[in-house]
Formats: structure tokens, sequence, C-alpha cells
């Protein structure tokens, strides 16, 4: 099977896209799943799966607890969520 780099891209994409939605389907109510990812600039960047929560930060610790905070000012206390980071 010979692709080309395009048709390998396409399918790369496909892959984890599906992985994504898996991914989403598959976490439990009361968990919310971030990819953490190096930012092009320095320092991390994370997104949650299913949720539009988006942050940054200097430091993997300074990350964590960035994720925290913004899962505390997304959510009400009493939909607390058990957060789990990729």
């Amino acid at each position: 099977m010979n692709l080309s780099f395009t048709e390998k891209l396409m399918y790369f994409a496909e892959r984890v896209y599906t992985l994504k939605r898996s991914a989403i389907t598959m976490y439990k109510s009361n968990e919310i799943i971030f990819i953490v990812e190096e930012s092009p600039e320095g320092g991390y960047e994370s997104h949650s799966l299913g949720h539009s929560i988006f942050t940054e930060a200097d430091t993997f610790e300074e990350l964590k607890a960035m994720i925290q905070d913004a899962v505390s000012c997304h959510f009400n206390d009493d939909e607390r969520l058990h957060v789990t980071i990729i």
C-alpha cells in the first residue's frame, strides 16, 4: 500500500478524530479529560475534550493549577469533576 503524503496525512487526521471522539464518549460523567501539548512559543497549553475549556502556563505544575482553576470557574461546586490530564 503506497500512499501519497496527503493520503497519509488524511488517514492520520481521521484516526486522531476517531480517537478523540472515542475518548469523549468513554469518559465518565464526573470526569473531564485535558489534552496537554507543548506550546510553540514555550510553555504548555491544554484543552478539554467535550467542553470549551482552554488554558496555558509556563510550567507543567502551573498548568495543572490553571486547569483546576479553569474547571472550577466553568462548573458549579455541585458539579465538581475529576480531572484527567493526557
